[in-house]
């Protein structure tokens, strides 16, 4: 199943730079952050945790898409933490399954154990610390995943704000006219085990404050 993933997701991330490219203008900030991430990976050896804003149902195929080859090489497959309820028939589960998505419910759960001892093994995950879409592109408050996941051991922590892609499940408008989309990559830390953290807080100090 992992290969399965792994493949999935590099496929996921090539068909969503095209799409990128074809249906958005996309603007996207600190690449070399990104850079500097896969140094971190190589030397470190610990997970990383991709922590982002969400507006939008896309949020991660958008961002994902601009993930260089080598850093997709130390870090696949990636966790995506998703919603329960998103998860629908059997169909839509096994593609979301294949794609690395893993369903929790309110941070409880066998799911939530799973991803823990996978996080400390050192696989990756991606997770929106707020745990819901914004329905007006507000920032919401941090529902301490991140915290969560650091309580059991060090983790590399990469923070991405992303604007311009419209409010919650706005799909249609995505193929309507070209949206002018910036996604920032701040820069990389190690966020040592037991730290107190506030995630939202990460992404303002390190992509929206800087740009």
């Amino acid at each position: 199943m992992k290969k399965i993933i792994i493949t999935m997701q590099w496929v996921a991330t090539f068909v969503s730079y095209v799409m990128n490219r074809l249906f958005l203008s996309p603007e996207v900030s600190g690449m070399q952050n990104l850079l500097e991430l896969v140094e971190l990976k190589m030397e470190k050896k610990l997970a990383v945790i991709f922590i982002s804003n969400h507006i939008n149902c896309n949020d991660p195929f958008v961002e994902t898409a601009f993930l260089p080859d080598i850093l997709k090489e130390k870090i696949f497959p990636i966790i995506f933490l998703t919603a329960h309820e998103k998860f629908g028939g059997f169909l839509k589960s096994s593609i979301m399954k294949s794609l690395g998505c893993i369903p929790v419910a309110n941070g409880k759960g066998q799911n939530i154990r799973e991803v823990l001892r996978r996080i400390k093994d050192g696989e990756s995950a991606y997770l929106f610390p707020e745990a819901k879409m914004s329905s007006d592109g507000e920032m919401d408050r941090d529902q301490g995943a991140l915290q969560l996941f650091s309580k059991f051991s060090d983790v590399i922590v990469q923070p991405i704000h992303i604007t311009g892609l419209g409010y919650g499940w706005d799909l249609l408008k995505m193929f309507l006219r070209k949206r002018k989309v910036h996604v920032v990559f701040g820069q990389p830390f190690v966020l040592s085990k037991g730290s107190t953290v506030d995630a939202m807080e990460i992404i303002k100090e390190r992509c929206v404050k800087t740009h």
